[in-house]
């Protein structure tokens, strides 16, 4: 058979090809993304329905919440009980005042300013007693009975007395605990390993942890021995090996052995990775080594935080091993050398700003009003200002982009589109720098809002099939990434920070979604959505219409019946 000189396989194989080339339109003909249950709302009752809006919870409570690992809460005249399975079978009284999530097989529960636990079961396995309590953390419970506080076991065993003013959870198999106004440490059997003759001791962290006596700070090991005498005014954190100390106002850096690295002489410090310490002296920043070598002479106005330094600091905690003291292949040696040398380093001198290398050598000259960091030892590109104007150099410090922009987003992972704005208006070029959408749009990224500060990110769509959300005339529509139209600029505000491929768009005041090519997949009626983005996480999302909470999932459906 033959239409016009076309076979019938012609026409069938034209057609085909025909639909392969429009449009994909956002629907999930499934549901298997939903959850096994569902919060469902009858009238102003609540229970829970599967995937076919069956009920399977009878809608009794004044509220309830989703399923999180086998949990939900559900609420009776303020009280709260929680459904422990899915089945619905297993219920807890609908009694208590608060219920935290379960941590190790715990739940927290209060009833009647009292605290007690409810384990997976339902079970009230210890007795609501307790002034306070914490969530489980390694088979140990912390509670608290008449401010006194000691630790329980999963059985209820109060394994550690409440005798203590206070109490910190085990690190490195210690305890710090106070008593009679001094501390010390004890062991998972109550037994006290380090006296109690401390003012403070923090937790113990590889092997060290902080004390002070006499207002006095140092250093100690697991069995108490002090690695660093109560001399110093403050002991700071372990940072890679090494810890910051203060002395009469003064910083340096020491080891965890206890060795001064960096003597106590600097107005601030702070570690930069690798072995390097950004150091200040009378108003003046520098760069020193872990030999007190100056890499960088202190006398900069600033120096901004490196970035880039980090990314070797684990290869160099030893020049010739790792943290199993096992030999380093050559090949990460001239790896990490390699990255130190394109580490360039942003300082600031005279109000301008420029970039160092490793060695102290300008590689970049300090001509600029202000610049970003190189993000990491391989970014070719940072964004520049000069005059006010706004543009970005390659790590030659050639101009990639001009300076001459009022506004640049971040060019980031994606840079076939970047948002620039010319005066009011918002246009896109690529990472050369040529003009890909004219700059004619109120606005770039979602909602509208207050347009950021030059150096914060300016959002705008990465990852949805180059669809971007643009403000025209007043008006909010999405535009593809050859500025063509695909909505009509009509909605007075847009987000498409979801989960899925849909864009939140609001009109006269009420939300709905649209897909990515602007058909409404949810009708643009409700008054509100409730959670954080992005939205629908967990396939569902809770909107407010006509006054009332319920829960809607991506293709729209309504899971509640007035």
């Amino acid at each position: 058979m033959t239409y016009k000189g076309l076979t019938m396989k012609k026409l069938i194989l034209t057609f085909l090809l025909i639909l392969l080339m429009l449009p994909v339109v956002y629907c999930e003909t499934n549901n298997d993304y939903l959850p096994d249950l569902i919060p469902y709302r009858k009238g102003d009752k609540w229970g829970f329905c599967d995937k076919d809006k069956n009920i399977v919870i009878k809608c009794q409570y004044d509220k309830v919440g989703m399923f999180y690992k086998n949990f939900a809460k559900v609420y009776v005249n303020n009280k709260i009980g929680c459904v422990i399975n899915k089945d619905g079978v297993k219920i807890t009284p609908v009694k208590y005042e608060e219920i935290s999530y379960f941590a190790e097989g715990m739940s927290a529960v209060k009833f009647e300013e009292k605290w007690g636990y409810i384990d997976e079961s339902g079970i009230e396995v210890i007795p609501v007693r307790y002034d306070r309590v914490y969530n489980f953390s390694k088979g140990f419970g912390k509670v608290e009975l008449n401010n006194k506080w000691g630790f329980v076991n999963k059985q209820g065993e109060e394994i550690i007395p409440l005798i203590y003013d206070d109490i910190e959870y085990f690190s490195d198999g210690l305890a710090s605990v106070k008593r009679d106004n001094k501390y010390g440490y004890i062991d998972k059997q109550g037994k006290q390993v380090i006296p109690l003759i401390y003012n403070r001791a923090l937790d113990f962290k590889k092997g060290i942890a902080r004390v002070e006596k006499d207002n006095k700070w140092g250093l100690i090991d697991t069995k108490g021995n002090e690695i660093l005498k109560c001399n110093y005014d403050f002991v700071g954190g372990l940072d890679d090996n090494y810890i910051w100390v203060e002395q009469n106002k003064k910083y340096g850096y020491i080891t965890k052995e206890g060795k001064e690295v960096i003597p106590v002489k600097y107005d601030n410090i702070r570690y930069f990775g690798s072995g390097l310490f950004r150091v200040t002296l009378n108003d003046k920043y520098g760069l020193v080594n872990n030999k007190n070598e100056e890499i960088i002479p202190i006398k900069y106005d600033k120096i901004m935080p490196c970035q880039t330094a980090c990314i070797v600091t684990v290869m160099l905690r030893s020049p010739c091993s790792n943290e199993e003291n096992q030999p380093i292949q050559d090949i990460e040696k001239i790896e990490t050398e390699k990255k130190l040398n394109k580490i360039l380093i942003p300082v600031c001198l005279d109000k301008k700003y420029g970039f160092l290398n490793i060695k102290g050598e300008e590689v970049i000259p300090i001509k600029y009003d202000d610049v970003k960091s190189f993000s990491h030892s391989d970014c070719k590109h940072t964004k520049v200002m000069l005059n006010k104007k706004i543009g970005y150099i390659n790590r030659e410090g050639v101009e990639i982009i001009p300076i001459k922009f009022d506004e640049i987003a971040d060019i980031g992972s994606y840079s076939e589109l970047i948002p620039v704005r010319i005066g009011k208006k918002w246009g896109f070029v690529n990472e050369n720098g040529k003009q890909i959408i004219k700059p004619k749009y109120e606005h770039v990224g979602s909602w509208g809002g207050k347009v950021p500060h030059w150096d914060e990110r300016v959002r705008y769509w990465e990852g949805y099939e180059g669809r971007i959300p643009v403000k025209y005339k007043g008006k909010f529509g999405i535009i593809n990434k050859r500025g063509k139209k695909l909505t009509k600029f009509k909605y007075d505000k847009i987000d498409h920070r979801t989960n899925e491929k849909l864009i939140m768009v609001g009109l006269n005041g009420k939300i709905g979604f649209v897909d990515l090519n602007g058909k409404v997949v949810i009708p643009i009626k409700y008054d509100r959505f409730y959670g954080y983005l992005p939205l629908f996480e967990d396939g569902l999302l809770k909107i407010k219409y006509n006054g009332k909470c319920g829960y809607i999932d991506k293709n729209g459906t309504e899971y509640w019946e007035d």
